[in-house]
């Protein structure tokens, strides 16, 4: 996947008003990069119907932190999400920096009842990253339901 597919795909979803679920698997995009994952994050940030959001990065091995950095902005305008899956897992190079961004971008989902997330095969986070984790996890007062997945 490119930049240009990204920016089409994005534009595709900004055209659609009622948009409330979506769900992208890049699973096994190895040449998928950072610059990829910001424009995501960018183009997401417009959808204010979106009420579920489910993104797969298993096996994106060029993704770093610097890559979600921008859902710590992004979900600063998706007011209505009400259920987020995240799966971040096998040759991403996730850090506890990128536990960081994704707790400043959980404690601006106001609305969220549920919450999936799942990180496998990381060996670059360790406590220091489940912690910021879970600061963010304990600003979510509507949860209802978390589901985390860790495993080595």
């Amino acid at each position: 996947m490119t930049a240009e597919g990204i920016i089409s795909l994005t534009e595709a979803f900004n055209a659609l008003p009622y948009l409330e679920n979506l769900k992208i698997d890049f699973s096994g995009c190895p040449h998928m990069k950072n610059n990829e994952v910001v424009l995501l994050s960018q183009g997401l940030k417009d959808i204010s119907s979106l009420k579920h959001l489910s993104l797969y990065f298993s096996k994106c091995g060029l993704i770093s932190d610097r890559g979600f950095e921008g859902f710590s902005q992004a979900f600063k305008n998706m007011t209505a999400l009400e259920s987020l899956s995240l799966n971040v897992s096998e040759g991403s190079q996730f850090t506890n920096k990128g536990c960081l961004f994704l707790k400043e971008g959980l404690k601006e989902l106001k609305a969220l009842l549920k919450v999936d997330l799942v990180f496998s095969e990381f060996e670059q986070v360790n406590d220091e990253g489940i912690e910021e984790l879970a600061q963010g996890l304990k600003g979510l007062v509507s949860v209802k339901e978390i589901n985390l997945e860790f495993s080595e």
